[in-house]
């Protein structure tokens, strides 16, 4: 069985995650090294979804989503990431000016 590209992007990050249906023939992905039932996809109120194949786009989604967030989110930023942008900013400004006399 061959694997979708959106199935190899999850399993990259998390390895044992797996598809599972529930009792209305849903299909979702769970993610055990998260959470014992975390679904990614629920996260984000992706719609439900009977094919595997977009359950697996909707969890590579939500967990590019999460990613997202992590990244650029103010509280997760540490001090010594302010210092060194503001110091490349600094430098940067002082090189646009000195290129401008």
């Amino acid at each position: 069985m061959s694997l979708s590209k959106f199935q190899k992007s999850v399993q990259s990050k998390y390895p044992n995650a797996y598809c599972e249906f529930d009792e209305e023939n849903n299909a979702f992905i769970v993610i055990p090294e998260i959470g014992e039932n975390y679904r990614p996809a629920e996260e984000y109120l992706f719609p439900l979804t009977e094919s595997v194949e977009t359950a697996w786009k909707y969890a590579a989604d939500s967990l590019k989503i999460t990613q997202h967030f992590n990244r650029t989110h103010p509280e997760r930023m540490q001090l010594e990431d302010l210092e060194s942008r503001m110091v490349r900013m600094q430098k940067k400004q002082r090189k646009i000016r000195k290129d401008e006399i």
